[in-house]
């Protein structure tokens, strides 16, 4: 069988980078996503947090699979906050489900406020998930407040229409400026179930 590639890392300031031992390659950079952190859901929790977030990247995306244990709600929602801060956030929510728009928002609150997230209540629902993508801009920056953008998804009735929801969020951190380092989701009802999963990313940038 013929060689396709052979490559040892010659960038000991950036291990991530090789070089190609076959003529004419040039080095393999695998992208500006690095994971940093991921974990589960317990059951038991109604808070998930990523703790310790180092400050070397330029942004951070937060991804995650997540479902409540609530059986008390048809739907539950879930806020973001930073530092452990619980003060000085702004939200905003563009959502649809299909058949209605929606919008809301609110100032000088206590969270970044989400959109739904399925809960276990609805047996129709036991094997649905709602999805969420966080963007996290210039997380370090000391003169800037922080801004997020999230896009979340949820099927809330697979039988009949509307399906679910899917909304579009913006939000705010506008307390003093400091460098982001750590990140905490917390449900409105329930817990997080054993079946979420959360992936933390660092991405590279100048």
């Amino acid at each position: 069988m013929a060689v396709v590639s052979f490559k040892r890392s010659l960038y000991t300031s950036n291990p991530d980078k090789y070089i190609s031992f076959l003529a004419g390659n040039d080095y393999y950079d695998p992208g500006a996503f690095v994971p940093i952190a991921n974990t589960a859901g317990t059951g038991s929790a109604t808070t998930i947090t990523f703790s310790g977030i180092p400050s070397t990247y330029k942004n951070l995306q937060l991804r995650f699979i997540g479902k409540s244990t609530t059986t008390s709600a048809a739907v539950t929602t879930f806020r973001v906050t930073f530092n452990s801060s619980s003060s000085n956030y702004a939200w905003h929510r563009l959502s649809g489900d299909g058949a209605t728009a929606s919008a809301s928002g609110g100032a000088d609150a206590a969270q970044i406020i989400s959109s739904a997230i399925v809960p276990t209540s609805n047996a129709a629902l036991a094997s649905m998930m709602s999805v969420s993508i966080i963007d996290i801009d210039d997380y370090t920056s000391t003169s800037k407040n922080k801004t997020v953008r999230m896009f979340n998804g949820s099927d809330l009735n697979r039988t009949t229409t509307p399906v679910g929801v899917v909304a579009l969020n913006s939000g705010l951190w506008f307390d003093t400026p400091v460098a982001i380092n750590s990140i905490t989701l917390t449900l409105q009802s329930g817990n997080w179930t054993t079946s979420s999963i959360f992936s933390l990313y660092g991405i590279k940038g100048t």
